[in-house]
């Protein structure tokens, strides 16, 4: 990753995680009680993108590697 991309990306996740505290979040409008608290949604999105990535690492461990000696 370049040096531009990696400093706007952290950019674009600083100003995201900031707004978060300024948007403002209607109690009535959602049922969760959980969805009322500031970064819930951003924490919720990387936790599910985690274990996306190692889930797919084990799966396809599985599916596509083969043995050291598979084409002798």
């Amino acid at each position: 990753m370049k040096r531009w991309q990696l400093i706007t990306l952290i950019l674009l996740t600083f100003i995201s995680l900031v707004g978060e505290f300024f948007i403002e979040h209607d109690p009535n409008h959602s049922t969760a009680w959980w969805s009322g608290f500031p970064l819930f949604w951003a924490l919720f999105g990387f936790a599910g993108c985690i274990l996306l990535i190692f889930f797919a690492k084990y799966v396809f461990k599985i599916l596509v590697q083969r043995r050291e000696d598979y084409y002798d």
